[in-house]
C-alpha cells in the first residue's frame, strides 16, 4: 500500500500538469482568434492589447496601414511550440481585399506568440501583418 501512494501522487500531478498545458494551449487558440477578429473588424485598440514584446514594449499598429484593407478570413497552417509550450510560432495567411481595387489577395504571416505567466495570457511579440509591401517598415 505504501508503494501505491507515491505512484498515485505522481499520476495525479502529471494529470494536473497536462490539464494546465491543455488549458494554456487552448487559450492560445482563443487569443489568435480574438486577435484576428479584432484586425478583421477594425478594432485596432483591441488588437493592440495582444502586441507585447518580451521586454514589455508594444509594437504600434498604424491604422493607416489598414485604411483600405478588408480582411475576409484567416487560416492557421502551422503552429510550432517550444518544449515548455510557452512560445509558439504560428504560420498562416490572411485573405483580404483592398477597397481601392476590389481584388482578393492573400498575405502570409508568421506570428511569434509567447505566454506571460504573470498575466496568464498569450501575446504576439512581432508587429501586425503587412498588407502593403511598399509601406513595409
Amino acid at each position: 500500500m505504501r508503494k501505491l501512494i507515491p505512484l498515485l501522487l505522481i499520476v495525479l500531478l502529471t494529470g494536473c500538469q497536462d490539464r494546465g498545458v491543455k488549458k494554456r494551449l487552448s487559450s492560445l487558440d482563443d487569443a489568435i482568434h480574438q486577435y484576428s477578429q479584432a484586425l478583421r473588424w477594425g478594432r485596432f485598440p483591441d488588437a493592440q492589447t495582444y502586441h507585447l514584446t518580451r521586454d514589455d514594449k508594444r509594437p504600434p499598429i498604424d491604422e493607416q496601414d489598414f485604411a483600405d484593407v478588408r480582411i475576409t478570413s484567416y487560416e492557421i497552417r502551422e503552429t510550432d511550440f517550444n518544449d515548455e509550450n510557452t512560445e509558439a510560432m504560428v504560420k498562416g495567411q490572411y485573405k483580404y481585399y483592398l477597397t481601392s481595387t476590389g481584388t482578393v489577395r492573400t498575405v502570409p504571416f508568421e506570428q511569434d506568440w509567447w505566454y506571460k505567466e504573470e498575466d496568464k495570457r498569450w501575446f504576439v511579440a512581432n508587429g501586425p501583418p503587412v498588407f502593403h509591401p511598399q509601406r513595409a517598415r
